[in-house]
């Protein structure tokens, strides 16, 4: 039938097309963020996870709308090669190579060198197309050394890169790779800007900064793990402030190298671990018409979190990006729910504290016990100095 809707449907069969096209599709966010957000996903592709020595990178704003980035060394040149040679291919890596290929295919022109035991071999492209200048083989995981430049399309991507947003994606993407050390740079202004971040503690030094800056003080309850359990890797950082204080919680989500919103299943876990704990201690004391709502779980709690590792993410929500993984819910409750119970049989003065938001019962009970014990003690020093 002619003059249907389908005979004006145009349809392109390059990735590359595909995503000039539709930026937003591709990358979710356009702008200054959305550009910062695109160089931290390219940074995860160059990163060896299982690395034993840190990965040394640069990026570095060096022109309008130009961005450089250097690697020391790089473990997958093969594939890397093969990436680079066939964008439209590369939705059939094993990574979100998606990730590595945009700030080509969004620039007017870019460059990528890698030099492999003395031998450079150069790839340049134009508005997303590649010009193969040279192509040699690679021994595969050789040491690499990469370099990068891009000059970004300010009218595809609506807008120029920012050293702000930049500096705070770099500086994210080092608390979630311990493995990594992270140097960026703002070459145009008069004095040179330059900042360095490595954490080799991960997510660890988040949380000290956080109770650090609060100036919380007395704190209780902390439960900390960091450890690979079913096959991701896990890092919780929880305490409790004063809830009467501090009655707003302190939380910062990770999951995959990236920010995951609350409701997240890591979270869930988290709180459903420290509840059932808490509720088995409230029983066990006698009081077993205590009700405890997850809102009071929340009072008062600092609590930074990240999984990383062990396959695929699926992230739900209007922004994809609220972490969905059953597995990843119920390994953390798990954990969480053991080493809580473990510190409420080993921690008295801690356990009626967090518990005594949900039983004035226990709270009680405990008052008047320590009243008895003190009582005791006095009288106990009196009889020896009479």
């Amino acid at each position: 039938m002619e003059g249907t809707p389908g005979d004006s449907v145009e349809i392109i069969d390059s990735v590359v097309a595909s995503m000039r096209l539709r930026p937003g599709m591709y990358l979710g966010r356009l702008g200054q963020k959305g550009i910062a957000e695109m160089m931290h996903g390219l940074l995860r592709c160059l990163v060896s996870p299982d690395a034993t020595t840190p990965d040394n990178i640069t990026v570095a704003m060096v022109a309008a709308n130009t961005i450089t980035v250097m690697v020391e060394a790089y473990e997958w040149p093969d594939l890397l090669m093969e990436c680079v040679s066939d964008f439209d291919k590369v939705v059939k890596h094993p990574w979100s190579w998606l990730y590595f290929i945009a700030p080509f295919v969004y620039s007017t022109e870019s460059q990528l060198s890698i030099n492999s035991n003395g031998v450079t071999h150069q790839f340049e492209f134009r508005d997303g197309i590649l010009d193969l200048t040279q192509q040699l083989p690679l021994t595969e995981g050789s040491a690499t050394s990469l370099s990068m430049r891009f000059t970004l399309d300010s009218k595809i991507l609506k807008g120029a890169p920012s050293f702000d947003y930049l500096e705070k994606e770099v500086s994210i993407f080092a608390l979630l790779h311990r493995n990594c050390k992270l140097f960026v740079r703002d070459t145009m202004k008069e004095y040179l800007q330059q900042r360095f971040y490595h954490y080799p503690e991960g997510v660890m030094a988040c949380f000290d900064s956080l109770v650090a800056e609060r100036s919380i003080g007395h704190t209780y309850f902390s439960l900390f793990v960091d450890e690979p359990i079913n096959g991701r890797v896990y890092q919780v950082c929880l305490t409790y402030a004063n809830y009467w204080q501090y009655p707003q919680p302190d939380i910062y989500l990770f999951a995959d190298g990236k920010p995951t919103e609350e409701g997240s299943a890591l979270l869930n876990g988290i709180i459903k671990g420290l509840r059932k704990a808490c509720k088995e201690y409230i029983v066990a004391k006698g009081d077993i018409t205590a009700k405890i709502p997850h809102a009071l779980l929340y009072r008062g709690l600092v609590l930074v979190a990240n999984v990383a590792g062990g396959g695929d993410y699926n992230f739900e929500g209007a922004s994809r990006g609220r972490l969905a993984l059953p597995d990843v819910e119920k390994t953390i409750k798990k954990k969480i729910y053991d080493m809580a119970k473990n510190h409420i049989a080993n921690c008295h003065e801690d356990a009626t504290e967090l518990v005594s938001r949900f039983s004035s019962e226990i709270w009680t009970k405990s008052i008047l016990a320590d009243l008895e014990e003190q009582t005791k003690s006095i009288k106990e020093r009196e009889g020896r100095e009479g």
